[in-house]
């Protein structure tokens, strides 16, 4: 893939998501990280979406944060 050929909002909800990963001792970025990323992204388009389609975002957020704490870590060098 690359990278490049993404938007600037995709490209920042990419690296958000490797942050989170790396912020939660995840060793692989998933799904999950993805969405968190998108679920805090200002002037996402993913937000306006969710909102638009009558989604609870806070509930969803809470559940992305729960199934984020699921996630194995990895500690060490």
């Amino acid at each position: 893939m690359d990278i490049e050929k993404l938007t600037a909002k995709s490209q920042e909800a990419l690296g958000r998501a490797r942050s989170i990963a790396s912020e939660m001792n995840n060793q692989e970025i998933g799904t999950t990280h993805l969405a968190a990323a998108l679920l805090e992204q200002v002037g996402g388009t993913a937000l306006s979406v969710l909102n638009r389609i009558g989604v609870d975002v806070h509930g969803m957020t809470t559940d992305v944060k729960a199934a984020l704490e699921k996630v194995p870590k990895v500690y060490g060098q």
